[in-house]
């Protein structure tokens, strides 16, 4: 089983540039992963002590004010 979580933040240039950063995990996981938001303390724990830097990937792209100024956020969602 793969698991992708990707998250992003930043809306242009009154919030800065837009980031997004994913990580997938390959290795099955004994704790349900949808929402980290929903996920207990004890329950992100044990995800933790599970993971093995061996089997992640992650990548965070960055899109400056500059260019979403330019080429417009509609175009940094899509580039992102």
């Amino acid at each position: 089983m793969i698991i992708c979580g990707l998250d992003e933040c930043g809306r242009g240039a009154l919030a800065g540039p837009l980031v997004a950063a994913a990580v997938i995990i390959h290795k099955r996981l004994t704790v349900p992963l949808r929402d980290s938001k929903k996920l207990t303390s004890h329950q992100r724990e044990i995800i933790v002590n599970q993971l093995n830097p061996d089997l992640i990937t992650t990548k965070i792209e960055v899109i400056s004010v500059e260019l979403i100024n330019q080429l417009g956020i509609g175009w940094a969602n899509k580039e992102i």
